[in-house]
């Protein structure tokens, strides 16, 4: 008699597929960064270092030593993205006005939400004048007066200064549309402009602040007798 075949194989019972996530936190994967983000992300750091060593410092405390360190980068890293300390400085000022800029607009902004249409210009000139009394400016103010000696920063300083002139005559213009084909609004927004430079200098050595309301209230007076049709006397 034959011997009895063996029992078919039974393959284990299959596992039971997973069912599918229904957590809505689920965290999506790491993406990582781009060798050009990183670059970007030193760079800002070493800008952002720089700019709080000349507002903490001066011009003459700002070493390449001094903002590495507060980059938490290398010396090797820096001068690999600014190969002299010239290059530093300029792209430095370059992005303080660039701060200075985009917070006035961000203020202003908020400002015509809540004022009265009739004080636009009376807003944007005192506005003016906090950008110019912050310490940003004064960085860069220190910045200018470091470049009467040193060619290299007083040729990147040129650049800088020309394209800050540049937008802020078009960030300007893009605010008061309704009077910037006045003949005197260019002549104006420049007196304006010239007139905080200086007091901005002054006040290094003489902070009355009184002294300062005065002129900004007067300088007010005059934009509006040149580019408003109203007689206002300052306030």
């Amino acid at each position: 008699m034959p011997p009895a075949a063996p029992p078919p194989a039974v393959a284990p019972p299959a596992s039971p597929a997973a069912p599918p996530s229904t957590t809505s936190g689920a965290v999506p994967p790491v993406r990582r960064r781009s060798q050009q983000e990183r670059r970007e992300t030193t760079r800002l750091a070493l800008l952002d270092a720089a700019a709080g060593c000349l507002m903490d410092h001066g011009c003459s405390g700002t070493t390449t030593t001094a903002v590495a360190e507060r980059a938490g980068v290398s010396h090797g890293a820096l001068f690999r993205h600014f190969p002299t300390k010239a290059d530093l400085l300029t792209a430095t000022a370059q992005h303080l006005y660039l701060v200075l800029i985009g917070r006035y607009v961000d203020r202003f902004g908020r400002l015509e939400q809540e004022a009265d249409p009739d004080d636009r210009l009376d807003h944007a000139i005192r506005l003016l004048w906090q950008m110019f009394e912050s310490r940003e400016f004064a960085a860069a103010l220190d910045l200018t007066n470091a470049s009467r000696t040193d060619p290299a920063l007083n040729a990147g300083l040129e650049v800088v200064v020309a394209e800050h002139a540049r937008r802020i005559r078009a960030q300007a213009a893009a605010l008061f549309p309704e009077q910037v084909d006045q003949p005197d609004f260019a002549i104006t927004l420049d007196l304006v402009l010239e007139t905080m430079v200086g007091m901005a200098v002054s006040r290094i050595a003489d902070a009355d602040p009184d002294h300062y309301r005065r002129l900004l209230d007067h300088l007010t007076h005059l934009a509006h007798q040149r580019l408003t049709d109203t007689r206002r006397g300052p306030r």
